[in-house]
């Protein structure tokens, strides 16, 4: 599974680094989908997951939600690709409850962050 496509019209030329940001966000994307719906995982790949979806797609998203205007990034994408991860977020916390305290901790704390951003 990936995220949806960013919208583009005829005339419409995102720059490259927007491109590249969209190509990351699927892959962090498409990567913990995987590892959430294969139900082969474990306490450490959730900790991974969570840790990039707080420390690399957040901000590729915020900086996306910055320049949306300028550079016409449709919100309804965003609010898409955001509410996907969220999703992905609550499955990654389904899961957590079966990890040590420590770890499972660590990830409820991130999804805090992810939540209340």
């Amino acid at each position: 599974m990936s995220l949806p496509p960013l919208p583009t019209e005829l005339e419409q030329i995102y720059n490259p680094s927007i491109l590249e940001a969209v190509q990351k966000l699927n892959s962090c994307y498409f990567t913990a989908f995987n590892v959430v719906t294969s139900g082969n995982f474990d306490a450490q790949r959730l900790e991974y997951h969570i840790r990039i979806i707080s420390d690399t797609v957040v901000p590729l998203l915020m900086g996306l939600e910055e320049i949306a205007l300028e550079q016409n990034i449709p919100q309804f994408w965003l609010m898409d690709c955001v509410e996907r991860f969220k999703t992905i977020v609550v499955q990654i916390l389904q899961e957590s409850r079966g990890i040590s305290e420590h770890h499972s901790t660590y990830v409820k704390l991130h999804a805090f962050n992810i939540f209340f951003w």
